[in-house]
């Protein structure tokens, strides 16, 4: 309890601080630069962000792991964690490996030489590796992680986030010349059947039925779930395929990871979209479409016909969108509360105001990057919005300084999830 002397002297006002303890030792960064939009490795992404990081933390220990094996030391010899980065306009986890000595042990400087982190580390946790080949042994009775591969008492915290088979995806993308979106075959077969029977069993009278390499949750003759890997973007290839065969955008399918169905399925089941796609096709059949009461609007027509709240469809002009939806098909959006922040909205699909022209529309992508100078302060803001296009269409870039900012920049509607 707070002394009297105390008591008498406090006051409203309230600072922010923070503990710091500095060390000085080794590090050791790891980046992993993958740029496709194949992938979906935002950490920071509203949907399948806490599935991304996991993955991040989940091959930093991955790496300790190996690293101890191969150093011959205990793993409370080498720290490990990730952090996040901002730079452009991307954002990206880092993975860190320190020596627990004061000054150093001289693990991580031996580590950071390319040609030892290879053999030593990367080696044996690839295809044919022998670590590689330990985890595909106990796959069958661990479905995210367990103390013969992860686990171990100093990390007892982050148990429930670890998972082998998101590390090894994770450093299959980075090794990779060509990387292409992971799939949920081989080791991720019994956990992706197991998710889908999960979901089965807290949903009455549903089925699961499987599309391509899709696995779906059927409930009264709707489509209720679609398991899919965290890594996977709206408009991958088998989700493209299924939402043609059920006559919807691509957004509209109810998509949950398989990392949160097995870890929380009470999320799930919490975040059910509530117009479900209609699942009453034949096999081989398109489906017919479904009616919907959403407005369907051209984007000349925003202007005058934006919907005050809730969803709208957005018939695309060109394809800048293609990834997701061709030119003269429609997407659906939702109309943003005049509250909402544009921190919400990074990584999202976005309509936004022309600031040239406020009679007029842009939409894309949306990453932002404040910038500091030197004293710390920030100056502006710059706002990119990356087109999802398989074809040639300019990025829109600008800046915004800081005394402008957030009132000029004005966000409309995000791409529905």
């Amino acid at each position: 309890y707070l002394k009297s002397s105390w008591k008498n002297n406090l006051t409203s006002q309230e600072t922010a601080v923070a503990l710091v303890a500095r060390k000085r030792t080794d590090v050791l960064l790891i980046r992993i630069a993958v740029e496709t939009p194949e992938i979906a490795l935002d950490p920071l992404d509203t949907k399948n962000g806490a599935a991304v990081r996991a993955s991040y933390l989940s091959l930093a220990h991955l790496i300790r792991r190996q690293a101890c094996l191969a150093l011959d030391i205990e793993t409370d010899e080498l720290n490990v964690g990730v952090r996040l980065v901002s730079s452009n306009d991307a954002r990206y986890f880092e993975i860190y490996l320190t020596d627990t000595l004061e000054n150093g042990a001289g693990y991580c400087a031996y580590l950071g030489d390319p040609e030892v982190f290879q053999e030593l580390v990367l080696q044996p946790l690839m295809p044919g590796g022998k670590s590689h080949q330990q985890l595909l042994k106990h796959a069958e009775s661990c479905d995210s992680s367990c103390y013969e591969c992860l686990r171990d008492f100093n990390n007892a915290g982050e148990h429930a986030l670890l998972d082998w088979r998101l590390g090894l995806d994770l450093l299959k993308i980075a090794l990779a010349e060509s990387p292409s979106p992971p799939s949920l075959d081989g080791y991720w077969e019994s956990v992706s059947t197991l998710a889908a029977q999960s979901l089965q069993n807290v949903i009455p009278s549903s089925s699961v039925e499987q599309f391509k390499n899709l696995l779906c949750v059927i409930l009264n003759g709707q489509l209720h779930s679609v398991v899919t890997h965290p890594f996977w973007p709206i408009y991958q290839c088998d989700l493209n395929d299924l939402a043609k065969q059920l006559a919807v955008s691509v957004n509209q399918l109810p998509n949950a990871n398989v990392f949160d169905i097995v870890r929380r399925p009470g999320a799930i089941l919490s975040s059910t979209k509530k117009q479900l796609p209609h699942w009453s096709i034949a096999p081989g059949q398109l489906a017919e479409h479904v009616t919907t009461t959403r407005p369907r609007l051209n984007l000349s027509e925003l202007s005058e016909k934006l919907p005050q709240r809730g969803e709208f469809d957005l018939i695309l002009p060109d394809n800048r969108l293609n990834r997701i939806a061709a030119e003269g098909h429609h997407l659906t959006f939702e109309k943003l509360r005049k509250d909402t922040k544009p921190d919400e909205l990074r990584g999202k699909i976005v309509i936004v105001k022309d600031p040239n022209d406020p009679s007029k529309f842009l939409f894309g992508k949306l990453y932002l990057q404040p910038l500091q100078d030197s004293q710390g302060a920030l100056t502006e803001v710059k706002v990119h919005l990356q087109p999802q296009s398989n074809g040639v269409f300019s990025s829109d870039r600008r800046s915004i300084p800081i005394a402008d900012w957030p009132h000029s920049f004005h966000a409309i509607a995000r791409l529905s999830d």
